[in-house]
């Protein structure tokens, strides 16, 4: 209201104390930092790639991008569509993008052909909003559609989100069972 005109300008100024948190991480030794996306939902994909290329400017370590839908109290924040922010998103300086699909039942997977360019993707195979026990099978299959379009080498296996708002018990099902999942397709892989 009286000091920033909107969010963006906000959004500038945490970008600019991101980057000098980043910076203290690399000089702890951090190699892979992922940070999320710094204005979502209010924002284009162009934005907020410049808010996360601001954030990350001159950090020395391999850099993941997620675009999270939010999860305030399990529920999502924001329209969960990355078709409002892809291909600009594209512009972001990342080696990864981190992106959610289990608890859009693999919506937009498909659109990985399309956006794909030659970074990694980081799958979000375990839907962190719902208290359903993901089997290894669930998993599996997950990652099987996702190989259906992304290059298993350029594949991280993920949950969507953060287990903030899950009971840890739930949490650490959900985790061995992606872990058991993403097993059964190496096996498969291997043969």
């Amino acid at each position: 209201g009286e000091i920033y005109e909107n969010t963006v300008e906000i959004a500038t100024e945490f970008a600019q104390m991101i980057n000098e948190e980043l910076r203290g991480l690399v000089a702890a030794g951090a190699e892979f930092i992922q940070i999320d996306e710094p204005a979502r939902g209010n924002v284009t994909g162009q934005e907020m790639a410049r808010l996360f290329n601001l954030a990350t400017e001159g950090i020395d370590a391999k850099l993941a991008f997620h675009i999270c839908f939010g999860n305030r109290l399990g529920r999502a924040r924001f329209n969960r569509r990355y078709s409002d922010y892809f291909p600009g998103a594209l512009e972001a300086r990342t080696h990864q993008f981190v992106l959610e699909f289990a608890g859009r039942e693999m919506a937009e997977i498909e659109m990985w052909k399309e956006w794909n360019d030659g970074r990694e993707l980081g799958a979000g195979l375990i839907d962190v909003k719902s208290f359903y026990p993901e089997t290894p099978e669930d998993v599996a299959q997950r990652i099987r559609t996702v190989l259906q379009y992304a290059d298993a080498d350029k594949v991280y296996i993920n949950p969507d989100c953060g287990f903030g708002w899950s009971p840890r018990f739930i949490a650490l099902a959900k985790l061995k069972a992606m872990v058991a999942g993403a097993q059964i397709v190496r096996d498969e892989l291997s043969v």
